[in-house]
């Protein structure tokens, strides 16, 4: 395989490296506000329009992080794309055993704090960047 630079294309960064901040700006903001508005939620009376406007807040924060993530995963070559989905799995996987337990604990009379479903997931995402840094020591 010739090599990119070769042909007369540039090399590309990866759409996920965060040494140009890029990728990392356009996910700073929604992901803060996220944050922020999942505080602000846990606090606002249940039932009440502000709950509801801040539930909006998030499902359309989280919306856009995933359009940018997976715009990006869009831009890789097919190993990139590859890390990504088995990162994406094993994320899934370990996102949901991580709660099954917190659900399934108080069934064995195992006293465990109460989990929102508000911190899902940012958990999700968190897990999935972890991951996709594990995977991708394989194919270094």
């Amino acid at each position: 395989m010739i090599p990119r630079a070769e042909q007369g294309v540039p090399d590309e960064k990866s759409p996920f490296d965060i040494s140009n901040g890029h990728h990392l700006r356009r996910i700073a903001i929604p992901g803060l506000a996220y944050l922020g508005m999942g505080i602000a939620a846990t606090q606002a009376t249940p039932g009440s329009v502000a709950r509801l406007a801040l539930t909006l807040g998030l499902v359309v924060a989280f919306a856009w992080i995933m359009m940018v993530d997976l715009k990006a995963i869009r831009r890789l070559d097919e190993l990139g794309r590859r890390i990504h989905g088995e990162a994406a799995v094993l994320a899934l996987g370990i996102t949901i055993t991580t709660f099954a337990v917190f659900a399934f604990l108080p069934f064995a009379g195992v006293a465990v704090p109460r989990v929102q479903w508000t911190w899902i997931p940012p958990f999700l995402l968190t897990v999935w960047g972890l991951s996709v840094e594990w995977v991708s020591r394989r194919y270094r």
